[in-house]
């Protein structure tokens, strides 16, 4: 290996620290958001089969875009 080699990794793996920081910091701060917020009610979880078949509905014929207009 020659010093450029050498140069050039430490200063690539320098950066790809830094990148894996900012990212880590970023991850962390998503997950402390998530956390700070509101509790689900247990009902939210009920009737899957039904709450599916409405959001297909929603997301196939896009029924409230049209009510708005």
């Amino acid at each position: 290996m020659t010093t450029t080699t050498v140069v050039i990794g430490s200063i690539a793996v320098i950066i790809s620290i830094f990148c894996w920081a900012i990212f880590g910091r970023g991850v962390f701060g998503l997950i402390r958001a998530i956390a700070q917020g509101e509790k689900v009610e247990k009902t939210r979880f009920a009737h899957p089969l039904s709450r599916l078949m409405t959001m297909l509905k929603e997301f196939l014929a896009h029924t409230r875009m049209v009510k708005f207009r």
